[in-house]
């Protein structure tokens, strides 16, 4: 019996671009539309007006609010080392009678795709870009965005969906597509029930949701804001970071260490936690969609 995994993987170098751009251009004025919160003006400035509000404010969070702090540490970026963890774990005990069915990124020359190629053997990949998509589809949405990679996933025929470093916020749509709730336009696929969706977030619940939440963490522990940091395993709901732990893990920090030192254990941990959460939700498909009820 195969189990098929389908795992998420992206790097967000792509709000890392849009950082790159605005510092060339830095200027008192965007400065001010930053700290008034006026998003979608900047957005339009540094020329990506079809991104919006949304968009933005991830590259704030993430990086430019260091910036505008005098933060001057160099962001860290995503070299796929979660997805690793899950191509060395399939097929074995740690996650047995499974393999990884697709890997999936909003940048096509994402690690991660890299780390799928050379796999042995090879695990099939995709990309599609939220920029790409609305340059081939004029007049689409965001939502329509969700539900092609929504219709991606299901072709796949997973039994669960892994995000292991996607920055791109899901939709309530591709959730909706994801449960069975919501059927996709040209699509004979049927879902008999749910898929579910979990994702890996360099924070204890509650404690830092959404992007930059390692070096937001990591500060806070420094001037004694909190007193315990982790990683977590989630299930994905419309709220960002607020599903429901799988998996909650503390890890070790020191005053008054540097933060490269924190990260090395978080990412080891990271590696433990992302394959045991994904075993967990497979042991609850039964049977698995893949088996096509044999």
């Amino acid at each position: 019996m195969i189990w098929p995994l389908a795992n998420f993987i992206t790097i967000h170098d792509v709000h890392r671009d849009t950082l790159r751009k605005v510092r060339t251009r830095i200027s008192a004025e965007l400065i001010a539309y930053f700290k008034d919160g006026l998003y979608t003006n900047v957005a339009t400035t540094i020329g990506y007006p079809h991104l919006g509000r949304r968009y933005v404010r991830i590259s704030i969070e993430a990086d430019l609010a260091q910036n505008l702090h005098n933060i001057s540490r160099k962001p860290t970026l995503h070299t796929g080392t979660n997805l690793q963890a899950l191509i060395d774990a399939q097929n074995t005990p740690s996650l047995p009678n499974t393999r990884i069915v697709l890997v999936l990124s909003n940048r096509k020359n994402a690690r991660g795709l890299l780390r799928a190629s050379n796999a042995s053997p090879p695990i099939p990949t995709a990309h599609l870009s939220l920029p790409a998509f609305f340059k081939s589809n004029p007049g689409k949405s965001r939502d329509e965005y969700d539900l092609e990679i929504a219709r991606l996933v299901l072709r796949a025929k997973p039994d669960a969906v892994v995000c292991a470093g996607w920055m791109h916020i899901l939709g309530e749509g591709f959730l909706d597509v994801l449960k069975g709730a919501r059927a996709l336009d040209g699509e004979v696929v049927v879902l008999p029930r749910e898929v579910p969706v979990i994702n890996i977030h360099p924070a204890l619940f509650g404690q830092f949701d959404g992007a930059g939440a390692v070096e937001r963490g990591f500060e806070a522990f420094q001037k004694g804001e909190v007193d315990k940091l982790g990683v977590m395993v989630h299930r994905v709901i419309k709220e960002v970071d607020r599903g429901k732990p799988l998996i909650e893990r503390v890890v070790e920090v020191v005053k008054g260490e540097a933060i490269d030192a924190y990260e090395e254990r978080l990412h080891k941990v990271e590696w433990e936690v992302i394959v045991e959460a994904t075993r967990i939700v497979l042991d609850e498909v039964k049977p698995p969609l893949s088996c096509d009820g044999v």
